[in-house]
């Protein structure tokens, strides 16, 4: 979340709260659900392969196939700390 970000770039200043600006987003589509068929969820990212080429890789991980509903990231898992985030700023 961007106060967890503030906070970690500046502990203990004051953040002004604007709201939402005309045209900003809250989440973003990471991944479509047209782009199930040809993706696979690994256990720390998906991997969405060519539509054409296949060069005879095995393919370990979950396929998503048709079903996929998206992934975006409002229903995103795995969230960074303020701890963690401090430690990549």
């Amino acid at each position: 979340k961007i106060t967890d970000l503030a906070n970690a770039i500046c502990p203990g200043c004051k953040h002004k709260i604007i709201g939402i600006r005309p045209g900003e987003k809250l989440h973003e589509s990471l991944l479509s659900p047209d782009d199930g068929i040809h993706s696979y969820e690994y256990k720390d990212r998906f991997i969405v392969y060519p539509k054409v080429v296949e060069n005879g890789e095995k393919k370990k991980g979950k396929y998503l196939g048709l079903g996929f509903k998206g992934y975006t990231s409002d229903n995103n898992k795995q969230w960074l700390t303020e701890d963690r985030l401090k430690k990549m700023v």
